[in-house]
């Protein structure tokens, strides 16, 4: 069957829609990365990353949001969450992932950590979504409280610490996690609600 002129213009038109169509269905799919994955995997919304005694400043995201870097006594260093293997664990009486081990980490340069701390949307004990959503750490005795407020002001403790003083949160670039510094126990990411 041989087809006219227009006929194959009509149809490379339909044609090109359908690729563009699929190419915008594709493009919009949310990927969930290997590190929330082992989150479904475990049930667990917070993951334990790094001990903290030697942690100096607050952690920071890649602008990706595949790298968590933070200052160990005076040297950057970056871990890819998506090459890290989590187990179970306990903490503040919840059940949460503890990485096991980490097979990409890398030395980053004091230059490029300033980098992605100046493009960081962080906070010292608050920040905000672009949701109008809020998550805080609450000063509970001698603790910290978690906790999550939506935009109508309604508050949600996420966890309670008996003893550990937490702060430095730092929101990822996609925010859904949000990591923050334990000094007594360490980097923290919490999946975000």
């Amino acid at each position: 069957m041989k087809l006219l002129k227009h006929q194959k213009k009509f149809i490379t038109a339909i044609l090109a829609a359908l690729f563009l169509q699929g190419t915008y269905a594709v493009a919009n799919i949310e990927t969930v990365s290997r590190f929330e994955k082992q989150m479904d995997e475990l049930d667990v919304d917070t993951v334990f990353i790094a001990p903290g005694e030697t942690i100096d400043d607050q952690p920071v995201w890649s602008q990706d949001g595949h790298w968590l870097a933070f200052n160990n006594m005076g040297n950057w260093i970056a871990v890819n969450l998506d090459r890290i293997e989590i187990k179970e664990a306990e903490w503040a009486g919840i059940t949460i992932g503890a990485t096991f081990s980490a097979s990409e980490v890398k030395p980053l340069s004091e230059g490029e950590a300033q980098k992605w701390v100046s493009m960081a949307a962080t906070g010292d004990r608050e920040v905000s979504l672009r949701t109008g959503q809020t998550i805080f750490l609450r000063s509970a005795g001698l603790g910290t409280q978690f906790i999550f407020r939506n935009k109508d002001g309604d508050e949600k403790e996420v966890w309670k610490t008996d003893l550990a003083n937490c702060f430095g949160l730092a929101l990822s670039p996609d925010q859904k996690f949000v990591s923050l510094l334990c000094p007594s126990v360490g980097i923290l990411v919490q999946r975000l609600p």
